[in-house]
């Protein structure tokens, strides 16, 4: 507002909003109770406008990001994973099979399959923090080889 005194009005006088013959819009009245708007004493009158704007949408996408933040490190800790879980079917696959009396694969085979398995493992692009779960794979691997080697020492006695 106009606070430097004139030849015809006191500091602060004009533009008084007492005397007018139009009524006043709320801005107009809240303008001349508060002055500036707050965005506007801070920021540029372009800014403020934007900002002033842009909570309308910016309410509902805050609204809508809290949960998605909170979903994503499940969805990738869940995507990292399934990188080495889809090969424990392969690896189950191998142990059916060494359980199976009438065994469609030969046991070297089984071992060379556990190699050509591990080694797709190792392969795997898996982040740091997620490499415990690689690591008890491959002991799992282990496990199956020292059932099949077991078996192979045991097959020659048998005939």
């Amino acid at each position: 507002m106009h606070s430097v005194p004139g030849i015809f009005q006191r500091s602060g006088q004009f533009p008084a909003v007492e005397a007018v013959d139009l009524p006043l819009s709320q801005y107009a009245q809240q303008y001349a109770k508060s002055g500036r708007p707050f965005l506007q004493r801070y920021l540029p009158f372009w800014a403020a406008n934007l900002v002033d704007r842009l909570w309308v949408m910016l309410v509902p996408a805050i609204a809508v990001m809290v949960p998605l933040f909170r979903l994503v490190p499940p969805l990738y800790r869940w995507r990292v994973r399934s990188r080495i879980y889809r090969w424990y079917a392969r690896l189950k696959e191998i142990e059916l099979q060494l359980e199976d009396e009438q065994r469609a694969l030969p046991l070297q085979e089984m071992l060379d399959r556990l190699d050509g398995i591990e080694r797709s493992v190792n392969r795997i692009p898996t982040p740091l923090a997620y490499s415990e779960n690689l690591y008890v794979f491959r002991q799992h691997i282990d496990l199956v080889r020292e059932r099949v080697r077991r078996a192979v020492e045991r097959e020659p006695s048998k005939s």
